[in-house]
């Protein structure tokens, strides 16, 4: 620990009455009195689940569109290393918000075909491996180069 680290129950009092985020989202936060082995197998006494008011993608109108109300829930565990001071765990929490939002944009991201279903070619949970539009390389070639925050990002 540093000077600065967060205890978590300072960390949860920092995050669920001082922080804001993007539309749509929001942090919520807990001190656990005992390390608990959390959804991403981290011991943590620090909890937080990152709630999103959005669509749900598996149900797509005629049209294209997304009619049904969905909240995304996505609990963690928080390891030590976020605990580091506020900046760190803010930044934590801003790269999970970043991998659900663009975990999310692959579900709904689609185009109409011929027989007027809908595809998501990058659709997360769609489960063909051998679909090269999944491959990091397919990827790393489709990516705009000069993209740093996205371009080393697998």
């Amino acid at each position: 620990m540093t000077d600065s680290s967060l205890t978590p129950e300072d960390a949860a009092r920092f995050l669920n009455e001082e922080t804001t985020w993007g539309p749509g989202w929001s942090v919520s936060a807990y001190a656990s009195p005992y390390p608990y082995h959390n959804l991403n197998n981290v011991a943590s006494r620090l909890h937080v689940t990152l709630v999103k008011e959005g669509r749900n993608s598996s149900v797509t109108a005629p049209d294209g569109s997304y009619p049904e109300p969905w909240t995304l829930r996505f609990p963690l565990a928080v390891p030590g290393f976020a605990m580091n001071d506020k900046d760190a765990l803010m930044f934590w929490i801003v790269e999970k918000i970043t991998w659900c939002d663009e975990h999310e944009n692959r579900e709904f991201a689609r185009y109409k075909r011929p027989d007027g279903s809908w595809y998501a070619p990058f659709h997360p949970h769609r489960g063909n491996h051998d679909d090269q539009s999944r491959t990091p390389e397919w990827q790393a070639q489709h990516r705009d180069p000069y993209d740093q925050l996205i371009a080393g990002r697998k």
